[in-house]
């Protein structure tokens, strides 16, 4: 939830970032067309705090797929964001 809330996303544009999609190095994050609702590629800018928290969360889970995995369906976004996963 800190992400929808840092980033001023989306939560279904967040619930279903991808780590191909995140450049910590550069700190940002592009969101493809097809995952927008103006159909429209997005490139977001990452502050301190959402670099922060994507770094804690590849530590812990490493970098395949979604960043916010659903903790109950393989190879799929979580369907919500109300709490840690």
């Amino acid at each position: 939830m800190k992400m929808v809330l840092i980033c001023g996303k989306r939560s279904g544009e967040t619930r279903r970032m991808k780590w191909a999609h995140v450049d910590l190095k550069h700190m940002i994050w592009t969101i493809p067309a097809e995952e927008t609702k103006a159909n429209r590629t997005h490139v977001e800018p990452l502050s301190d705090m959402a670099v922060e928290i994507l770094e804690d969360f590849d530590d812990q889970f490493g970098r395949s797929g979604y960043v916010f995995k659903s903790p109950t369906v393989k190879g799929q976004p979580a369907q919500w964001l109300q709490k840690r996963l």
